[in-house]
């Protein structure tokens, strides 16, 4: 294994569940200083996180050829597209042109992937380049957690903002159409993170079903997020990717 001396793991909400399979698991990896660190928002009118962006940009600078940032930065624009029922549902084709059953309208893909693009390129894609633009170190994305299947599972429990934008009277949309729409935001992350050299990770091995949903015993109590167990499967699929002999090779 290359020899990391740090892996700092940074993000908002999805950066929890490794904060806190760090803390109950007691995971450890020789020789290296395992950080995760929140960046800090205003949410419900509260500061919550631990480092803001400058100061984060500031530590990236102290990093080596030897160290590891993977972010986690956002992630949950899929779930704010799609989760709650339009109150025009409606379908879009898959990567390959091929349309799920049924007789709805057809929103162009080409539509759904620039919204995608325009959000992505001004606002979480941008951080993630100013962190791998901020130092030597090698940057990676991790996507975020695939959508739930379990319809009652996500309304048993939901944040804030799902509330606010009413859920709860309007319904969740297709569980088919919530996990394209997943797909289609990695693609488009994927892409633009490319230009600048950065790999895109999909999630850990063993979390997700043959359908393409979270598998439920990685599931967090609400509408979108990951648990510890699911944070100790990405410090486990950190672990690989760096005993990869690709990753040893741009490392060294």
């Amino acid at each position: 294994m290359a020899d990391i001396r740090t892996i700092l793991f940074i993000g908002e909400s999805h950066v929890h569940a490794v904060q806190a399979a760090l803390k109950q698991t007691g995971f450890v990896l020789s020789d290296t200083d395992l950080q995760a660190h929140r960046l800090t928002k205003i949410k419900n009118g509260k500061l919550i996180g631990t480092l803001n962006l400058q100061d984060l940009l500031l530590l990236c600078e102290t990093l080596t050829e030897q160290d590891l940032v993977v972010s986690l930065i956002g992630g949950n624009q899929h779930s704010s597209f799609s989760l709650i029922q339009h109150e025009q549902p409606f379908r879009i084709a898959h990567a390959d042109g091929h349309l799920p059953d049924g007789e709805l309208p057809i929103l162009p893909r080409a539509t759904v992937r620039a919204h995608f693009e325009r959000g992505l390129r001004g606002n979480d894609a941008k951080r993630v380049k100013q962190i791998a633009a901020s130092g030597c170190h090698r940057t990676v994305h991790l996507s975020p957690p695939p959508p739930k299947e379990d319809e009652a599972h996500i309304m048993k429990r939901f944040e804030t903002d799902f509330a606010r934008k009413g859920l709860a009277e309007k319904g969740l949309s297709p569980a088919q159409l919530r996990q394209q729409i997943w797909e289609l935001q990695n693609e488009v992350m994927g892409d633009i993170l490319a230009e600048d050299g950065i790999t895109l990770l999909s999630p850990p091995s063993g979390t997700v079903t043959e359908d393409g949903f979270l598998h439920s015993n990685y599931y967090a109590n609400d509408a979108t997020h990951a648990n510890v167990a699911y944070g100790e499967k990405v410090l486990e699929q950190i672990t690989e990717f760096l005993q990869a002999p690709q990753a040893q090779g741009d490392m060294q």
